[in-house]
């Protein structure tokens, strides 16, 4: 059996039945979005397979420990490689102690460190599509640490069908 090449006609003829609707992106997948998390959120809790590829997925992009890789454009900062690499490290090393700190003082909850909101948003996202957290300002003061914190918000939590408009 030998192909033969499309003609113009029947090309123009097969493209004048194609009208697909003009949406955005939200538009055109809000109405399943429920269904889509519910089945996402069960998969996940039932099935071995589907965790575990979860999880390898959690471990490649977050690891062990979600760190800083200070590299400044030091010719650009008018520095030396020397000076700039001694800078990097200490940037590095107080990023690592605001990021990992004992009592979770970047999370507003300070339940987690950054390394577990990493782990948890990653997670999130595989299943639900999205992640959504609030910069927060801590309203108690505590001399020596910064006081913005990160509010992690669950989706699922605020999302209901009447929210999808159709």
């Amino acid at each position: 059996m030998e192909s033969r090449p499309l003609s113009t006609q029947s090309i123009q003829n097969n493209m004048d039945f194609w009208q697909p609707a003009l949406l955005s992106i939200d538009r055109e997948h809000l109405p399943e979005m429920p269904l889509r998390n519910s089945r996402a959120r069960d998969i996940k809790r039932t099935h071995g397979y589907a965790n575990g590829a979860e999880q390898i997925y959690v471990d490649n992009i977050v690891g062990h420990q979600f760190r800083l890789s200070a590299k400044p454009n030091y010719k650009l900062l008018g520095l030396d490689a020397e000076k700039a690499s001694l800078w990097a490290k200490d940037v590095e090393a107080r990023f690592t102690d605001w990021a990992e700190d004992p009592d979770c003082w970047i999370d507003a909850e300070e339940k987690r460190t950054l390394t577990m909101m990493a782990r948890e948003s990653v997670r999130h996202y595989a299943s639900q599509g999205e992640i959504l957290a609030s910069a927060e300002w801590r309203r108690y003061a505590n001399n020596h640490r910064p006081q913005t914190c990160i509010k992690l918000i669950g989706c699922g939590s605020f999302l209901t069908t009447s929210n999808y408009p159709i």
